[in-house]
């Protein structure tokens, strides 16, 4: 037995003869430890063997009884094994490279382990109860983890020497009472390796073998490429480094091979090097040198978990940061980012790490914001229903910062981040403002009208009553005018106010504002008399109807509905090169074809019983026929059990007679023709 073994035990032993009740208190102590760390004694040894710069990982069963835990790192020291000895003492310091610093997690074993043999280097030595009972016969209750033993598990050496010559240096026998790490092992996870620095194998050798592994390689200049493998799964992430500045903190992304995706429910949480039980609103894992209750399974809120959380939001700002400045979003950062968010009941709860972290987040994304625009800008959301032209034109006209459905498309999810922020749309009032000067098209100045006439159910100012009569914002027949510079009797134009009406809970809510904004009855669409429209056939309207060609082996079925079985017999005709579905998007069509020439259609899908019956067109439907014109085509479907036949007519509004009904506004054809496909259903 070494020098320092003989050494540490006559120290303790003296301790424990001249303070009995203090040795008493270890014991209980030790066993409180042991309670706390329930379930996590296989995380504290892999953490150990981390911090001593191990590569591989190695628990093994003997029998029933025995386990044996082996790590390929430095070995220990003369001073390690007296930290191990003591209580709340460690080598490891808090803002040192190691994870641990308390010098207690080891003591978790004493929840499973009766005896614990340790062989590294010139260390060799056994803990026991049963042998400090005879050193100390008086003592009722000792610690196990305290006075060490000379060495007797000499049975073990064949095992221990083998181990020894693949190039383990320190080695546990463990003699258990129970199945507690035979139970950790089955729920340990390849991604609680994540945030190691060394490990890079771990082998589990119970009841099957098991292993996992950790692939660590430079990505780019921002990310690491964990990839964390096991027998059955595998997982990539992309992790910050540890830095000068970032010190121990890092985030992780979850990474599919070409974008960062969502981590599910169990993945999201904080880890303090190891995986807690605190979750976190946004699907991204965070590390740091977060405080921890005794079971390092709860963080708790003190100044260094306040510091480590400052640095993981410095990191995420930092990224949306360059995000913002070069205009680009590759991995789809922000998409993860934007599910930020503060529990709402954290006045009544208290905050955890996740609102402290969050908290953090936004006033540094804020700053960042009005670093990049300009503090002297605005910066306000596209509205819903504004066109991107439209937006555009009245953000210069307003000399704001705008940033809608073009910044969307180049890094996604940044409005619902910028509104998480507190950033709104362009309010009403100053829509209107921009409007005085400038033409929109219909279907901004729909979207503004239909704001303006629900804010004004409960009543409206002489203010807003005036910027609403100088803006350029109704379409009448003979154009658009604003209602302070109308003369006569126009009448309003019947698509646009059908659009309007059609946002609107009732027509009831049209007619009232009109009156407030001095709009005559007998001006309204509504109220002219229903003439039928001018049939145009398909010979007079230079529409050419060619049949398409289809490809072999297409597949309809019966089961589908009849818009799935539109876009299916659309999927495999020549020419086509994506089909994709919007029917539950309120779009004015429902499928949005792609060419291989790179123009697209759009399709609205109409069900009847047989070719030939009427079928209704809503207003926004036309409205969105009149702006796509023979790109927009009527698919009219007839579906029976055993074939689907289509009519497709090439825009509509110019090839057919339709004739106006006033309910919501509605349009309505009983006569049509147009290329018909039939397709057999399987």
């Amino acid at each position: 037995m070494s020098y320092i073994i003989d050494t540490i035990q006559n120290l303790f032993l003296k301790e424990a003869l001249s303070s009995p009740l203090l040795f008493k208190d270890l014991a209980s102590m030790e066993k409180y430890i042991s309670e706390s760390y329930t379930g996590r004694s296989l995380i504290e040894l892999l953490q150990n063997a981390d911090d001593a710069g191990a590569k591989r990982f190695l628990i093994k069963a003997l029998s029933i009884s025995t386990y044996m835990v082996a790590n390929d790192g430095r070995e220990f020291s003369d001073n390690d094994i007296l930290a191990l000895c003591r209580s709340g003492s460690s080598t490891k310091q808090r803002k040192g490279n190691t994870i641990g610093f308390r010098g207690i997690g080891f003591k978790s074993v004493v929840n499973y382990a009766e005896t614990v043999h340790l062989v590294s280097g010139d260390i060799k030595t056994t803990f026991s109860r049963n042998l400090t009972k005879k050193v100390i016969p008086e003592a009722n209750e000792v610690p196990m983890i305290r006075i060490p033993h000379r060495f007797s598990g000499e049975s073990y050496y064949p095992i221990i020497n083998d181990l020894q010559s693949q190039g383990y240096k320190t080695v546990f026998i463990f003699e258990v009472k129970n199945h507690s790490l035979s139970e950790e092992v089955k729920c340990f996870n390849s991604d609680s390796m994540i945030f190691l620095q060394s490990i890079v194998t771990v082998e589990f050798h119970i009841d099957n073998k098991k292993s996992y592994s950790i692939n660590r390689e430079q990505l780019n200049n921002t990310f690491l490429l964990v990839q964390a493998e096991s027998d059955s799964d595998s997982s990539a992430w992309l992790v910050t480094p540890f830095t000068k500045d970032t010190g121990k903190s890092a985030v992780a992304f979850k990474y599919d091979g070409n974008r960062i995706i969502a981590a599910n429910n169990k993945e999201a949480v904080v880890h303090s090097f190891m995986p807690t039980l605190n979750s976190l609103s946004m699907p991204i894992k965070i590390n740091g040198d977060f405080s921890t209750d005794p079971s390092r399974t709860k963080v708790v809120l003190d100044e260094d978990t306040n510091s480590a959380t400052k640095q993981c939001a410095n990191i995420l700002s930092h990224l949306v940061e360059s995000i913002l400045v070069d205009g680009t979003d590759d991995f789809g950062i922000v998409n993860v980012i934007k599910k930020a968010q503060i529990d709402p009941l954290f006045q009544i709860k208290g905050k955890d790490i996740n609102d402290v972290l969050v908290e953090q987040l936004f006033k540094n994304l804020k700053a960042v914001v009005c670093d990049i625009y300009g503090s002297e800008k605005e910066v306000f959301l596209q509205p819903i229903g504004m066109t991107d032209a439209d937006f555009d034109k009245i953000s210069v006209a307003l000399a704001i910062k705008g940033a809608g459905k073009k910044d969307e498309k180049k890094i996604q999810g940044l409005t619902d981040l910028l509104s998480s922020l507190g950033y709104k749309e362009i309010p009403l009032e100053q829509c209107l403002d921009a409007m005085k000067i400038i033409e929109c098209s219909a279907k901004t100045r729909e979207c503004v009208l239909v704001k303006a006439i629900n804010q004004s159910r409960f009543g409206m100012s002489e203010r807003m009553a005036q910027k609403i009569a100088e803006a350029k914002l109704i379409s009448f027949n003979s154009g658009v005018v604003s209602s302070a510079d109308l003369e006569g009797n126009e009448v309003v134009n019947a698509a646009f106010e059908g659009a309007v009406i059609e946002s609107l809970a009732t027509p009831a809510d049209y007619t009232a504002f009109t009156k407030i904004i001095g709009l005559k009855t007998e001006q309204l669409a509504m109220n002219q008399p229903i003439e039928n429209g001018v049939v145009h056939s398909l010979a007079s309207s230079n529409v050419e109807t060619q049949r398409e060609t289809f490809s072999k082996n297409r597949v309809i079925n019966k089961w589908r509905s009849v818009e799935m079985n539109v876009a299916a017999v659309l999927e495999q005709m020549d020419g086509v090169s994506s089909v994709i579905d919007v029917s539950t998007q309120n779009m004015g069509y429902d499928i949005e074809v792609g060419l291989v020439d790179g123009r697209k259609r759009y399709y609205e899908v109409k069900s009847v019983s047989c070719l030939g019956d009427v079928f209704s067109f809503s207003n926004n439907e036309y409205t969105t026929a009149m702006q796509y014109k023979k790109s927009y085509y009527l698919a009219i479907a007839c579906q029976t059990d055993s074939q689907i036949t289509i009519c497709f007519i090439s825009d509509p509004i110019n090839t057919l007679a339709m004739t106006k009904r006033v309910t919501r506004w509605e349009w309505i054809c009983n006569e049509y023709s147009g290329e018909v496909v039939t397709a057999d259903m399987e």
